[in-house]
């Protein structure tokens, strides 16, 4: 178990600022492979909400030809980091895992897709997630005074504006005051790399 800090920034409509980060985090990856690569993501539940009332996040993750199971605890915001406890183990086939959760009596309660791209930094973890129709959400994880340097960083070069503790279910609902609507979870063509 280790905790997970994390800032987000969102960015919709306009993606197309995103560019200057990528040429930026992929110079200091020094030609890392750092391709989107399709994440899918199993949210599951129990039928009596016992992980929801506990606020406990169950996910099983594919990645290209890698499975994850995790459970994360309740958010916590600390200093402008979302802050959640996370316990995460490899698994061999996801869609086993899904089989025995069934069986145990738990439920798939929510299913997405995005593409994310993920520069090492060393010190911190960046990631570009581009969603069907949420456009990207950019996310720097690592310990809380590594997070702040990069931040700090990316805003004094005038590669990313503010950065905040926002969750993915806030940017939902803050796209949904938008637009009228929610985002679509899934891609209609998986060929689509960046919105």
């Amino acid at each position: 178990m280790t905790d997970e800090y994390e800032q987000k920034a969102w960015f919709f409509p306009d993606v197309n600022e995103l560019d200057k980060l990528r040429l930026f985090w992929k110079k200091r990856m020094k030609n890392k492979d750092c391709s989107p690569q399709l994440v899918i993501d199993e949210l599951w539940a129990d039928t009596e909400n016992k992980l929801k009332q506990k606020e406990l996040t169950l996910r099983l993750r594919k990645i290209g030809n890698e499975a994850f199971v995790a459970i994360k605890g309740p958010v916590r915001k600390v200093n402008n980091c979302k802050v959640r406890e996370e316990f995460e183990t490899s698994v061999a086939n996801l869609e086993t895992m899904s089989q025995i959760f069934r069986l145990i009596g738990l439920k798939k309660d929510e299913f997405s897709e995005k593409y994310r791209e993920t520069f090492d930094l060393g010190a911190v973890v960046g990631t570009i997630d581009s969603f069907p129709d949420l456009g990207c959400v950019v996310e720097i994880e690592g310990h809380e005074g590594d997070i702040e340097m990069e931040k700090e960083r990316l805003i004094e070069l005038n590669l990313l504006r503010e950065f905040s503790s926002i969750t993915h279910g806030e940017i939902v609902e803050e796209f949904h005051k938008l637009t009228g609507k929610y985002p679509k979870k899934t891609f209609e063509n998986k060929s689509v790399k960046n919105n």
